[in-house]
């Protein structure tokens, strides 16, 4: 397998606070761009998060996307009804990332819970902090399923373009019919978005060289569980349930 070279998004926000708008694109329009790729063969992740996103530097390329560990993923076939798929009475996926119909009716789940989950994440890149409000799993559960995001421009001073910010909290819509109706879409609108500032291959330069060496791992190290997680009011939150590197493996298409 691929050696990965790098650091999740969990362990960026963790080390550096927020990211620019800008750069926050660049990552959201790639990893949008790869789930479209597994979305297009019929298959679902169910375990977006920060820690399961790397970001990579290698050579002259800067801030390459890998989505990783589909160790969850669910396949779209009209026979896919076994127990061991989508009848699970369980929650699948990490309870700050997961979507409301995965808590309601996991039978339910498509690409559009996926949406729902890099919707979370980017809130995440962009503040520093989860989207979710809730001191334990029924009310992180519950924030999910009833309650209305409050917009990332009102946790932080730094001003966010008003596209991404509505393209952020149309991904959290409660109701599926309501977010983008696929990756290929939140691409596009990405794209079109003209008030995001570019992320230069300068600036992409610029900030790996602030990385410090010791602290550029081998993308997807882990030091605890899902079910471990800081779910306190106004807490970051600890996801550090990303797969070893050994067992990491990249939805790359596109071989980026």
């Amino acid at each position: 397998m691929e050696y990965l070279e790098g650091t999740d998004l969990d362990k960026l926000v963790k080390d550096h606070g927020a990211l620019p708008p800008a750069r926050v694109r660049h990552i959201l329009r790639q990893a949008a761009d790869a789930l479209a790729e597994a979305h297009a063969i019929k298959l679902i992740h169910r375990d977006i998060k920060p820690a399961n996103i790397l970001l990579m530097s290698k050579g002259r390329q800067h801030d390459q996307v890998k989505v990783c560990d589909f160790g969850l993923v669910k396949e779209l076939r009209p026979d896919n009804n076994a127990p061991s798929l989508s009848n699970v009475a369980t929650l699948i996926g990490t309870p700050l990332y997961i979507s409301p119909e995965s808590i309601t009716d996991p039978r339910k789940v498509d690409h559009r819970s996926d949406l729902y989950a890099l919707g979370a994440v980017a809130y995440f890149l962009l503040t520093g902090t989860t989207a979710v409000k809730g001191r334990g799993l029924v009310e992180v559960c519950a924030w999910h399923m009833y309650e209305k995001p409050e917009p990332p421009s009102a946790r932080v001073k730094t001003p966010i373009p008003a596209s991404l910010e509505q393209l952020v909290l149309k991904c959290l819509e409660k109701d599926p019919a309501k977010r983008p109706q696929s990756a290929a879409e939140l691409v596009e609108a990405l794209d079109a978005a003209t008030d995001i500032p570019p992320w230069t291959a300068a600036d992409a330069r610029a900030a790996w060289s602030r990385e410090p060496k010791a602290s550029a791992n081998a993308a997807g190290s882990a030091a605890g569980s899902a079910g471990e997680a800081d779910l306190a009011e106004g807490e970051r939150p600890s996801d550090d349930s990303a797969v070893p590197a050994s067992r990491a493996i990249p939805v790359d298409m596109h071989n980026r």
